[in-house]
Formats: structure tokens, sequence, C-alpha cells
């Protein structure tokens, strides 16, 4: 699979290195990429082509806007739009919940008034 973002090309690296120096690593970093556009910020994490359900998470770009891919009720990815500074900190918290392969609670994915972070207390 072909990534080009920066933070893949640093954790490959540091991958690839270890295992040329006789560490075997696994390499099992979730993908992550961001894009600041004008005045919005775009990321996404994960990989969003495998899925059985799509949960959006807001309807407005001034407060962000959120669609989480699930498969099985765990997150296999997400992408979310904003004002720089909305979509941040929750596509953060979700790249931590892809990678502990965590199910979660719909209801708190759906609803912006809902904090993320109550996922990873579960």
């Amino acid at each position: 699979m072909r990534l080009e973002s920066y933070q893949h090309a640093q954790n490959h690296g540091i991958c690839a290195g270890k295992n040329i120096a006789g560490v075997k690593t696994e390499y099992t970093s979730i993908p992550w990429m961001w894009s600041d556009q004008f005045n919005l910020n775009l990321q996404l994490t994960g990989i969003c082509d495998e899925y059985d359900e799509i949960i959006e998470r807001g309807n407005d770009i001034n407060n962000g806007v959120i669609y989480f891919f699930l498969k099985n009720n765990k997150i296999r990815g997400a992408c979310g739009v904003g004002v720089i500074g909305k979509v941040g900190r929750d596509i953060r918290i979700t790249s931590k919940l892809s990678e502990k392969n965590t199910i979660v609670d719909k209801q708190i994915l759906s609803d912006q008034n809902l904090k993320l972070n109550k996922l990873m207390q579960k």
C-alpha cells in the first residue's frame, strides 16, 4: 500500500532501520494524514476501505464533521474536516481506539456533545 505522509515515511523508516540493525520489529502504526486548506483542517486516520457502517459526528463544518468507518463495531478509520482546531483531538483519540481494537459505543461516536475520551475508559 502506498501512503504519502510525513508520519508514515518517518515511522516506516524507523521500523526499517531497526530491522536492518537486527532488532526484529513489525510495522503496526495506524496511518494518519492531515492538510490545512485555507481556514479548514482535513484529517484522516486508519484505512477506510473495509467497513460495514459509517457513523457521522457533527453536521457543521465550523464545529467539525467526522465520519467513522466501522467494522464489527470497531473503528477501521475516520476522516474529518473542520475549521482549524476542531477535529484534531477527536482524530487522535480515534487512532488510539483503532490501535487498541476497541469496541465502540455508536451513540458516543455520533453525539458531538459527548467527549470521545469516554470510549477510552471502557
